[in-house]
Order: C-alpha cells, then sequence, then structure tokens
C-alpha cells in the first residue's frame, strides 16, 4: 500500500481512495518493477480523468565546452519522451565486438553517439558534397603527410586532432591544395576526393556494407578504408579499398589492426592480440542498398 501511496498525487488522492481496493488486486502477484509500471499508469489515466493541466515537461538542455585537448565535456538533460528516443537511438547503434572488445558501458554508448552523429553527416538532405558529407575543413601541412609520426590536422576553429583521426579522415575526402606564400593565400587547387564516387560504387557493390567480421552496419554508415593508409602511398583502387562503419574505421586507425583483403573477397582482420577473424561480403539488397546520394549499383 505505500507504493501505490507514493504514486498519489493531491489532485487523485480521491479517485485512489474509490479505487484502492481494485487497484491493489491489480497488481498483486506482480513484480515490484512490474508493480511500478502498472501504478504510474494508473496514476496518468487518473490526471487524465480528473482533468487536472498536464505536468510541465522539464526544460531539455544541451550545454558542452573543450578541453585544452579538444576533448568535449558537456550536460545533458533531457525530458522522458526524448530519453526514450535517445536510449533507442543508442541501443540502435551500438557496436560490441564480444570477448575482445575491451570497452565499458560509458565508452561502447559514447561511440555510439558519435556513429549517429556521423551517420547524420553522412545522409543528411542539405547541401554538401558526394555521399552528403558535410564540409568539416582540417588543415594539415603537405610536409607532414609522410613523416612516420603522422600528421596532425587542425580544424577551421584551431582543435587540433590526433594522428589517428586525421588519417581516418583523409581516407575518404574532399582534398584541396593550398599554396601559401608567408600569409598569402597564391593557389587554391581544384577539390579531387581520395575515393572517387565511381570506385566507391564498386567497393559498395562488392562489400555491401562493413567489412570488420560480425560487424552488419549498412552502406549508409561507411566509409571507404585505403587498407595500405592513403598517407603511407596506399593506391585508391578497388584491392585497397574496404567499407568500414565510422566506429570501426576508427578503431583501426586508432590501434593496431591489420587488414588483408583476399582475392575472393573475404577480409581477414588480425587483432592487436594476434587473433585472426574472417568476414565475407554482405549481400546487396536489389534498392535502396547503393551509397547515399547515389542509384544502386547494377551488375554487369
Amino acid at each position: 500500500m505505500h507504493a501505490c501511496r507514493s504514486v498519489v498525487s493531491s489532485a487523485t488522492a480521491g479517485v485512489f481512495d474509490a479505487h484502492a481496493g481494485g487497484v491493489v488486486d491489480a497488481i498483486r502477484g506482480l513484480s515490484i518493477r512490474d508493480s511500478l509500471v502498472a501504478l504510474a499508469e494508473w496514476k496518468l489515466r487518473a490526471e487524465a480523468e480528473n482533468e487536472q493541466p498536464l505536468p510541465k515537461e522539464r526544460d531539455q538542455e544541451l550545454t558542452f565546452g573543450r578541453l585544452p585537448d579538444g576533448t568535449l565535456i558537456g550536460k545533458l538533460v533531457l525530458s522522458a519522451a526524448a530519453a526514450a528516443e535517445f536510449e533507442q537511438a543508442l541501443g540502435t547503434a551500438g557496436v560490441f565486438n564480444g570477448a575482445q572488445d575491451t570497452r565499458t558501458v560509458g565508452e561502447r554508448q559514447a561511440d555510439a553517439l558519435v556513429d549517429i552523429v556521423g551517420f547524420f553527416n553522412a545522409n543528411h538532405d542539405r547541401p554538401g558534397t558526394p555521399r552528403h558529407r558535410p564540409h568539416v575543413e582540417l588543415h594539415v601541412q603537405a610536409g607532414e603527410l609522410n613523416t612516420l609520426q603522422g600528421p596532425c590536422a587542425v580544424t577551421a576553429d584551431g582543435q587540433l586532432l590526433p594522428t589517428w583521426a586525421t588519417d581516418a579522415f583523409l581516407c575518404d575526402c574532399v582534398i584541396h591544395r593550398v599554396l601559401r606564400a608567408a600569409a598569402t593565400v597564391a593557389d587554391y587547387g581544384r577539390a579531387t576526393r581520395s575515393v572517387p564516387a565511381n570506385l566507391f560504387r564498386m567497393v559498395v557493390a562488392r562489400d555491401g556494407g562493413c567489412r570488420f567480421p560480425h560487424c552488419h552496419r549498412k552502406v549508409a554508415w561507411c566509409d571507404a578504408h585505403h587498407i595500405i593508409w592513403w598517407r603511407r602511398d596506399g593506391e585508391t583502387n578497388l584491392e585497397n579499398l574496404v567499407l568500414l562503419c565510422g566506429y570501426h574505421h576508427r578503431l583501426i586507425h586508432r590501434e593496431p589492426w591489420q587488414i588483408q583483403l583476399c582475392a575472393n573477397a573475404d577480409v581477414i582482420v588480425t587483432g592487436p592480440d594476434g587473433q585472426t577473424m574472417t568476414s565475407h561480403p554482405h549481400p546487396l539488397a536489389r534498392t535502396g542498398s547503393g551509397p547515399p546520394g547515389h542509384s544502386p549499383p547494377v551488375a554487369a
């Protein structure tokens, strides 16, 4: 009865007194969780029948800032309805790599949120580059591209990106050559794609989705990854490209994973611990399976 009283408001106290016997009978034998759900539903119905004004939704809020190293931290407050949508999206976008996945729940949820943002950036309907990618401007010194340590890109607002993140962007992006004379821009070169659209279609037709073993993310979540990295003079051709979703693309560049593309289109992935896994091409649906912004591939 104490649990019942805990969900009774001043506006519904009289209604509950009249219905107390029936409410108790309804929740008898239920678990504590199911009882609380049933009581919460009763409260909503009682308040609606009593024609009381609906309780004010809590104001939603998202605030964030950058630490000196570029890390973003913030505060998120969502209403109950928005929270349900948020949790569902994280569950849909979440990736678990089985026994080899040592991330905490918090780390997996953060990675899922990053992939949700990446998915929107790659598939929105606003102006952007081919495949609807947004214009995210990164500056890299040409002399750093082939150094052993690798380049660290700087965003337009001065945020420094680590080498592994820079390499992941360079795999599949639009590149401009900018020549400077002191502080003056002397030449702004023609835009070129590190993976041309027609070649991306061919990779899609072969791979059908993320090629990291046991990952089933569709093409819309994926980038084209250079097996021999673009910065390390890896060729941009069908034999040196595989599709990887955002999470696994970052993982490959951040940690010492190795990828081998076989002649039969199988992909062998070797983890940092030396264990190997094999991925087979995903079958493409007849319609709607092509890369965002393009018609689906047609078999010759």
